[in-house]
């Protein structure tokens, strides 16, 4: 059987800057987003891969979205600062305390159309025959603000994923109707992080079997449905419309993740060899409780998301099952000596640099915070840092499931 191929990307904000870093490591620096994607037969993202995703449906190189990312004035119309008279006393006082929105939710919709004009009238179902190849299945993820649950926006007006087309199958007459609108738009709702990022739920007007619907229908970003990595979304809507998980082949791209060692025993201090490569246990407070909550919406523990998706193309976890699935994504952790019994530091990072990005946030929007995201993929495909497994193991945050570093990532690459 001819292989299915997925193409999965996180949410992550301006750090998808890191995906089309590994795009152009594997198709080359300046090819066509429309090249790129008629390579899969599906495509699948959330928040900032959703971005990356339609820039490439726009028909934009991959240098050329790069430089969207890397240009301060673009990224900073996406992440729109509110000013002081459009916030209202609550989120003044919450930002005190750094918490509570920060960015414009309706002029990134107008950025995201000014940046995406060929597809910014496109309907999601109308944008694979516009990158060139009719049967690509794109899927977006979002969370419906009102009916508190998640949401996709799909190309496949005809996939059984969708209830009506679950009902239709099995004798039941459908209530409901398949609900589309532009990628634009699509991506828009999937980038709406709530809480300590936008200040609105995204806003817009969606279709009913292709007619406009009188009324604006509210969403989040998927993240808060737990799917800002999608990968476990792409796999179960392929096997809902017919795909075998032994035809099924991933290309699943993260935005970057750390994973410091826990010391959990004051008495027994973690050894390291700076102290912010350990995370301390401290005192719970409810301040620090609601900024740990708000983000946490948007966090991917290496074994969620990408487990699920790899349990369903090996349910029974045979060790010598060629499962072809990339998580491509690097790791920002320190090393174990087991010789000296310290945490070091990964390469290639003076200290300096190595605490700004343990730290730096999703919504990095200055300058010097984006060149230190495109210094991390720079040296994770230089091999200088480690890849996020699809499963740690139980000793010192080792790879259990997926690909060690970027090597072994490139080698099965090469085999699909």
């Amino acid at each position: 059987m001819k292989p299915f191929k997925i193409l999965s990307l996180d949410g992550g904000g301006s750090w998808a800057l890191i995906q089309i870093r590994v795009l152009q490591k594997l198709f080359g620096k300046t090819v066509s987003g429309h090249a790129v994607l008629q390579n899969f037969d599906m495509a699948v993202a959330n928040s900032g891969g959703s971005l990356a995703l339609a820039a490439m449906a726009n028909g934009y190189d991959l240098e050329s979205i790069a430089q969207i990312l890397l240009n301060s004035e673009k990224r900073n119309s996406v992440f729109s600062k509110l000013d002081f008279f459009e916030k209202s006393l609550l989120t003044k006082i919450l930002n005190f305390f750094k918490i509570g929105p920060k960015y414009s939710a309706e002029r990134k919709l107008t950025s995201l159309n000014n940046i995406l004009e060929n597809i910014s009238k496109i309907d999601i179902t109308q944008v694979p025959s516009f990158i060139g190849k009719s049967e690509l299945r794109i899927i977006i993820c979002t969370y419906d603000y009102e009916r508190n649950r998640a949401s996709f926006f799909r190309s496949d007006s005809n996939s059984l994923s969708e209830t009506v087309n679950i009902e239709k199958k099995w004798g039941i007459k459908p209530e409901g109707k398949f609900r589309s609108c532009t990628l634009v738009e699509a991506v828009h709702a999937a980038s709406n992080a709530p809480l300590n990022y936008f200040d609105k739920p995204a806003k817009f007007k969606t279709k009913s079997n292709g007619k406009l619907e009188n009324i604006e229908k509210y969403y989040w970003d998927g993240a808060v449905a737990g799917n800002n990595n999608p990968v476990h979304v792409a796999v179960i809507e392929a096997v809902n419309n017919g795909i075998k998980p032994d035809d099924i082949q991933i290309l699943s791209l993260g935005t970057g993740s750390v994973v410091l060692p826990i010391e959990t025993d004051p008495q027994n201090p973690v050894k390291a060899e700076y102290p912010f490569l350990v995370q301390k246990r401290v005192k719970q407070k409810f301040k620090d409780d609601m900024l740990k909550m708000t983000v946490s919406i948007l966090s991917d523990p290496p074994d969620s998301a990408s487990y699920i998706a790899y349990t369903m193309l090996n349910a029974q976890l045979e060790p010598d099952k060629k499962v072809k699935f990339i998580r491509a994504n690097p790791i920002i952790q320190p090393v174990f000596n087991s010789e000296t019994q310290i945490w070091e530091s990964p390469k290639g990072f003076s200290k300096e640099q190595l605490k700004n990005i343990i730290n730096l946030d999703m919504d990095a929007t200055k300058q010097e915070d984006i060149e230190l995201i495109d210094l991390l993929s720079e040296k994770y495909l230089n091999n200088e840092v480690l890849n996020q497994p699809i499963r740690m193991g139980s000793g010192k945050m080792n790879c259990l499931i997926g690909q060690r570093n970027w090597n072994e990532v490139l080698q099965l690459w090469n085999s699909f």
